[in-house]
Formats: structure tokens, sequence, C-alpha cells
């Protein structure tokens, strides 16, 4: 829910997540990570706070990013620090070590987190394309809606930049799972979306439903 800018229905999960103590080191210590970056969401820290627990962290995690927690973790660390000097450790082990085979959740959320960073600077367009498209390709390969609900907002913006005009159509599926879901709209799409069009997302959606009864 976190992941999904749905503050309000990650309030529930909070305290047991802060008090998860369940499995190994980095999986610990990467929830409490993330409950961390819930308390920066919902203002109940600062950023720095937030960046010295980050910091005191690091050490636990491998630089080589050879494990999902260790990957979540500089994914999560690359984007609050704005740190490019991880870029290429993180692309590879996104690309080459096959996580999303055992970790579907994770590889969901970390990559789409990732691909959102990405999506801001053009300086990083061609691995956002290779990164996008392998999303693409194994939200399709599972079948799960949120990942591709996910997926598709990704695809549609790859096309956009590539002046394809079918990119159109991605959008709108994007959009349908949107609605598909019952989700409350994720506000952290919101800035691809305007790129492309300056339509309403209802409009989009209005005009694609007339078009159909026709």
């Amino acid at each position: 829910y976190l992941h999904y800018d749905e503050i309000t229905l990650a309030t529930p999960y909070y305290k047991r997540l802060k008090d998860y103590q369940k499995d190994g080191l980095q999986l610990n210590t990467l929830v409490s990570m993330y409950v961390s970056w819930y308390e920066y969401k919902s203002y109940l820290i600062s950023l720095d706070t937030f960046k010295t627990a980050l910091n005191a962290h690091k050490n636990i995690f491998n630089p080589a990013m050879d494990t999902i927690e260790s990957l979540s973790f500089y994914i999560l660390y690359a984007i609050i620090f704005e740190d490019s000097a991880l870029h290429e450790t993180i692309m590879h082990s996104l690309l080459n070590n096959n996580f999303y085979m055992s970790q579907i959740l994770l590889f969901d959320i970390i990559t789409d987190q990732y691909l959102l960073f990405l999506s801001t600077d053009d300086i990083y367009y061609n691995d956002y394309e290779r990164l996008s498209t392998l999303f693409y390709e194994v939200s399709h390969m599972w079948h799960d809606a949120y990942f591709i609900y996910s997926a598709y907002i990704h695809h549609a913006h790859i096309k956009y930049k590539n002046n394809d005009l079918t990119y159109l159509d991605d959008l709108k599926k994007h959009l349908y799972y949107e609605h598909l879901l019952h989700s409350k709209s994720s506000k952290k799409y919101e800035k691809i979306i305007s790129v492309m069009t300056s339509s309403s997302k209802d409009l989009i959606l209005k005009r694609d439903l007339e078009k159909a009864l026709k």
C-alpha cells in the first residue's frame, strides 16, 4: 500500500511491520527501513532523519546487490539520496539476477520504484527502456493485475518517447486496470501521465467508451 502511495490503507499495517522480527537480519532491517519510509511519507519524521537511518544501516547490505534484500535497500537509498553512482550496479542486478523468478512481489515493487526514478531524467533513457521492456514481459508472464497495471504506464511512456502513437492504447489499459482493481487513484504516476496527455484520466476513458458504443 505504501508503494502505491496509499498511506491511509498502509496505516493499519504500520504497528505490525514496526514489530516485525521473523526472518534474517537483512529482511528485518529492510522492513524497518520501509517502516521509516512510511513515517517519512506520513510526516512523522523528517527527510534528514530518514536519510540518517538509511546511512546507519547501509553496512548490513551487500553493495554487490546479490540478494533481493540488498537490491531493494540500495534502490530505496538511490532514490532518496538521488545517488546516480549506484545506477550501474542496480541495473546489472535487476537485469541479470532473475530475482523475479522467486521474489515476484519485491521485484514488482522495487522495479517500479526504480523505473519511476529513471523516468525523470533523459540521461537514463536507454536503461529506462530496457528495464521497462523486461518489466512488461515479466508482468504478463506472471499475470498479476497490480504488476500489469504498473507495467502498462511505463510501456506507454516508452512508446510516447519513441513517437509511437499506440502509446494511448497502453495508457488506456493502465487506466482500465486502475478501475478494475478499485484502487484509489495513485499519485505516483501522475507526472508520467501529464507528460503524455493534458486530458483527465476519466475523460480519456469516457471518450474511449463513447467510441466503443458508437
